[in-house]
């Protein structure tokens, strides 16, 4: 709302809430002022995405950053974890749950599978841009995923 009021830029972190984005587009875009700064509403969203040559790849990629956000939630180890070290994590199915929870932040998969879920999501929020996010444990890993979905727009 503070946003809109000072009739500046928003953007909605969609990797903090998935939930509540429709809704926050609606309030900005309701109750935006005009300023300096901005004569319209601009609005973007950011997410986290790891794109992989293929669906398989990518989740493979992705366990190492669901346990990072498992372990960051409770206040535990914030480094990113390998892969090997997620592939080999024991998950209670409470920590199951919270990871498929914690999916709906993310888009994970080939491009195919990226592109249809970042046009889906905004066409839900009517945005043309995005601030994409990649947490992975492998920086060339991170750097091909970036690569990827550039190559997609």
């Amino acid at each position: 709302m503070q946003a809109a009021e000072l009739g500046i830029n928003y953007i909605f972190g969609h990797f903090i809430h998935p939930a509540r984005g429709k809704q926050a587009f609606e309030t900005y875009r309701s109750h935006f002022s005009p300023s300096v700064f901005s004569t319209q509403p601009h609005a973007m969203f950011a997410v986290f995405v790891i794109c992989g040559e293929t669906d398989e790849e990518a989740e493979r990629i992705a366990s190492s950053t669901d346990l990072w956000l498992l372990r960051v939630e409770k206040g535990l180890d914030s480094r990113v974890p390998s892969i090997e070290e997620a592939s080999t994590y024991h998950y209670t199915s409470q920590e199951k749950k919270k990871v498929l929870q914690n999916r709906q932040r993310m888009i994970v998969g080939s491009k195919a599978t990226v592109k249809e879920q970042l046009l889906r999501l905004m066409d839900r929020y009517q945005t043309d841009d995005i601030m994409i996010l990649n947490n992975s444990f492998d920086p060339i890993e991170k750097q091909r995923s970036f690569k990827r979905i550039a190559e997609l727009f």
